[in-house]
């Protein structure tokens, strides 16, 4: 009976049935199986290209921030790399100084009248080079101009202990006769233009002493 009765409904759907949430994949027909283990797989992929997405975006965050550690301290090597050099050339410069200034010394305390001699003064060259734009004053445009196109190449010493023994007994009597004149003008600061481009030469307040700039030739 049960067969008959088969027979009169015809045969049975191919399409897949609905299975309860309870039902696992064991229950299901093959064809669900294969559903059910595509979006399993589908579920992985995609957890799978997120993960791999995030991992590069790490990536490249960290390598972003390598180059940036990489540029700091290639900058950091260069500006050590200058100072080192400028401490170096610093300490060569004092060197020669102090032996130039051993050698100077001895010259003076030997030195017969009217003898002169030059000493190099390499260390004051950049000195040199700020004064004479130093000492132009403002609103002298053309002037300054000019002097943007001077390049101090040497800086020498002229020692004359005759001549400057001489400077320094005049010096010593201007001196003295300010002190007794009441009412003596002095100087403005603006007459030292180039005193503070030299600080190692100490001038005489009381004698209105000054440093000059002034043309000479090779024989004088």
């Amino acid at each position: 009976a049960e067969d008959a009765r088969a027979a009169e409904e015809g045969p049975a759907s191919d399409a897949p049935e609905t299975l309860p949430p309870e039902c696992g994949a064991e229950a299901a027909r093959p064809g669900e199986r294969r559903w059910i283990q595509a979006e399993r797989d589908r579920r992985l992929l995609e957890a799978l290209f997120l993960q791999t997405r995030q991992h590069v975006t790490e990536v490249q965050r960290a390598r972003a921030a390598a180059t940036e550690g990489d540029a700091r301290a290639t900058k950091a090597d260069e500006a050590l790399a200058v100072v080192s050099r400028e401490f170096l050339e610093a300490r060569a410069g004092i060197v020669h100084l102090a032996k130039a200034m051993q050698e100077q010394m001895e010259a003076w305390r030997h030195q017969r009248p009217g003898q002169e001699q030059l000493y190099p003064r390499p260390h004051l060259v950049a000195d040199a080079q700020r004064a004479l734009l130093g000492c132009v004053p403002k609103g002298h445009e053309e002037c300054r101009a000019w002097m943007k196109g001077l390049v101090v190449t040497q800086v020498e010493e002229v020692a004359n202990f005759e001549q400057w023994r001489q400077y320094c007994l005049k010096r010593q009597h201007v001196a003295e006769a300010l002190r007794r004149r009441p009412g003596c003008p002095r100087l403005e600061a603006r007459a030292r233009r180039l005193q503070p481009h030299f600080p190692h030469i100490q001038l005489d307040l009381a004698a209105n002493e000054m440093l000059l700039l002034h043309g000479t030739t090779t024989a004088t």
